[in-house]
C-alpha cells in the first residue's frame, strides 16, 4: 500500500534533499571530465563486469584490486590489466593511487568494507544491497555524512535509459499521481551452485537481498522515501531455509 504522496525528492549519496526534482540526467553531457582512479575490493564476477563497463567511461581507470589472497588478487588483476593488486583491503583503501573505491565483496561484508574505505577518506560505490540490514546501512550513511564523502549503492537499474525516462515523466507529473507499482525481476537460479550464498539462510544470503532489492526499490523510486503505511510479504524457502 503506497504512503501518502510525499514531496519530490532527489536521493543523493549521504543526503536527501526535499522539494527538489528527481535526479535525472536525461542524456546531458558533463561539462568537464574528471579523471577517477578506481580501486576494487573483492575479485568477484560482478567486479569483472564493472571493470569492463568502466572502459567505456571517459576519465575512469581501474588502478588496483584487493582480494582475500595474493593469488586471487593477482589472477584477477592480470585478467583485467590492473596494475596494482593487494591481499589487504586496508592497503588498497590507503593507497595514493586510488581516488574512489568500489565494494564488490559479499553483502554481509559491505558495511565493514564500505566503512573501511570511508575512514581512509575515499568516496565509495557499494554493490547492492548497500547492507544486509537497515541498521548497518544507517551506520554507513552516517559515517559518509560525517566525513562529507560520496556514498552510493550500485543500483544500476536506476540509470537505465528507460528507467531514467520514466523517472523524468513521474517528476514532471506527466502520468498524474502514481497509485500502484508492479515490478518483476527474474533470472536462471540454476546457474548458482547449491551451496552458494544465494540458497543459504542467514544475514547477507538469499534471493531477497541478491535480486529482491531490484523490485523493492521501485516503490520508493515512484512514491518517495516516506515510510510505507503497511508491508506484506510472501515467499518460498528451500530445504536449508534460504529464501527463493
Amino acid at each position: 500500500q503506497p504512503p501518502p504522496r510525499a514531496p519530490k525528492i532527489s536521493s543523493h549519496v549521504g543526503c536527501t534533499m526535499a522539494d527538489q526534482p528527481l535526479d535525472v540526467t536525461r542524456g546531458s553531457e558533463p561539462s568537464r571530465i574528471t579523471k577517477l582512479r578506481w580501486g576494487i575490493l573483492g575479485a568477484s564476477n560482478i567486479a569483472s563486469d564493472w571493470c569492463k563497463a568502466l572502459r567505456d567511461v571517459e576519465g575512469a581507470e581501474v588502478t588496483a584490486v584487493a582480494a582475500r589472497s595474493p593469488e586471487r588478487a593477482a589472477a584477477w588483476a592480470d585478467a583485467h590489466g590492473v596494475p596494482q593488486r593487494f591481499s589487504d583491503y586496508a592497503e588498497l583503501c590507503s593507497s595514493d593511487s586510488v581516488d574512489i573505491v568500489y565494494v564488490s565483496t559479499i553483502s554481509r561484508l559491505h558495511k565493514e568494507h564500505a566503512m573501511l574505505a570511508l575512514r581512509h577518506g575515499k568516496p565509495v560505490l557499494v554493490e547492492k544491497p548497500l547492507a544486509p540490514t537497515a541498521a548497518e546501512a544507517r551506520e554507513i550513511v552516517e559515517l559518509a555524512r560525517s566525513k562529507g564523502l560520496f556514498l552510493q549503492e550500485g543500483m544500476w537499474t536506476r540509470f537505465m535509459p528507460a528507467v531514467e525516462k520514466a523517472r523524468a515523466l513521474i517528476a514532471e507529473g506527466a502520468i498524474g499521481t502514481p497509485t500502484a507499482v508492479h515490478a518483476d525481476f527474474g533470472f536462471n537460479a540454476l546457474s548458482f551452485e547449491p551451496d552458494s550464498g544465494m540458497f543459504q539462510p542467514g544475514p547477507g544470503s538469499g534471493g531477497m537481498l541478491a535480486v529482491g532489492c531490484y523490485v523493492v526499490q521501485a516503490a520508493p523510486m515512484v512514491f518517495g522515501t516516506a515510510p510505507p503505511v503497511r508491508i506484506a510479504a510472501a515467499g518460498t524457502v528451500n530445504a536449508s531455509g534460504g529464501d527463493l
